[in-house]
């Protein structure tokens, strides 16, 4: 079997609906669209340079005494950030977010919940591939 028909690019984005983080019932803007958050797998490239850019700050960080909790939290929410491509929906106050990637680290930041459901999401695999054939 050809493996490579599983192979994952910056262009199998997965959209997740966000959910409201007391209920799970997906949250809807004004309009009654759903609010989404497209993102790249953890096994992109665009995802993976990401990660490779962090670890190598880390690791500088690492000769120079180590992360402080706050850092290493920083790193975290960075991370998940780099796999954000774009959303839909995201507000903080009174009107839409523009998508930014410092907005997108901005929002995880602020909103633990969020990031919770981004971390989940790109922990399933299944999220981004697409329906094979053969599978």
């Amino acid at each position: 079997m050809d493996l490579s028909q599983f192979e994952i690019t910056d262009d199998d984005i997965g959209v997740m609906e966000v959910r409201h983080p007391g209920t799970g019932t997906p949250i809807k803007d004004a309009a009654g669209n759903s609010v989404t958050i497209s993102m790249v797998s953890l096994d992109s490239p665009r995802y993976r340079a990401a990660m490779h850019k962090i670890t190598n700050r880390r690791l500088k960080d690492r000769s120079r005494g180590g992360l402080s909790a706050e850092e290493a939290e920083r790193q975290m929410i960075e991370s998940m950030a780099a796999s954000i491509v774009d959303w839909s929906g995201i507000g903080i106050g009174a009107e839409e977010t523009p998508f930014s990637p410092q907005m997108a680290g901005d929002v995880l930041e602020r909103l633990p919940w969020l990031f919770r459901q981004v971390n989940e999401f790109l922990g399933n695999q299944a999220n981004f591939m697409k329906a094979s054939p053969e599978a």
